[in-house]
């Protein structure tokens, strides 16, 4: 992470950068990690293809299916789900008859192919994927002294999915050059329903869409024109 104002590398941000790479797959040997939690699982695995020249990193992880019913999960929204009934005060009797059940799900992987033809190259392709899903439901019980009862659903589904394909080569001792093609797309969709049952009954929804579609072609190339003199 660096912050402060930065030069054409990286497109003249002001506020600040993450520059993030990443991981490339061991050469020498296979290697599996594992990892569980209350909330998620998650997997990745290096692959050595062929000899020192081709490899493979693939790492994924996923939420459970009952991760809401666990009970780190219920302790950490039990506080929210209480604090945030906006329409009901904490100190309301009607609220011990208000359902309010906030869910989510989420995954993402990632799988990078690296391939070394020679000493002085290097050829990556990588994929990157990930889907978080939120949905939260208000819902006044048949029997809450209330004289409207309200029913409300929202939920936000965020996607990402991520190409890239970069070529690297050092030309000699002092000059090396990196080539590459990045397509990213980002969308986030909420929508949310809500119905209104009393002396008269009003109903709605609604629902939107955001899209964020980025195309990037870079080419890089440093010459050490000596140990104190670097031109980029």
């Amino acid at each position: 992470i660096n912050r402060g104002g930065f030069g054409a590398k990286y497109g003249g941000r002001l506020s600040g950068i993450i520059d993030v790479s990443g991981k490339r797959a061991t050469a020498d040997s296979l290697k599996l990690y594992t990892h569980l939690s209350l909330l998620n699982s998650n997997i990745s695995v290096e692959l050595p293809l062929y000899k020192d020249k081709v490899t493979l990193l693939m790492a994924g992880r996923k939420s459970f299916p009952l991760a809401q019913q666990n009970p780190l999960y219920n302790a950490l929204t039990g506080n929210f789900s209480n604090s945030s009934q906006s329409l009901i005060s904490q100190n309301d009797p009607v609220k011990q008859y208000t359902t309010i059940i906030p869910e989510f799900d989420f995954s993402d992987a990632n799988v990078k192919l690296s391939i070394r033809p020679g000493v002085n190259d290097l050829i990556e392709a990588s994929l990157f994927t990930s889907t978080d899903n939120l949905n939260y439901f208000v819902q006044d019980g048949e029997n809450s002294p209330v004289v409207d009862r309200l029913t409300s659903d929202e939920v936000i589904k965020i996607k990402n999915l991520g190409y890239s394909f970069s070529w690297s080569h050092q030309w000699s001792e002092k000059f090396y050059s990196k080539q590459n093609v990045a397509y990213s797309s980002y969308s986030n969709r909420y929508g949310s329903s809500f119905l209104l049952e009393g002396g008269s009954v009003f109903s709605g929804n609604q629902s939107l869409v955001n899209t964020i579609n980025d195309l990037t072609v870079r080419s890089d190339y440093m010459l050490n024109i000596n140990r104190h003199i670097k031109l980029s």
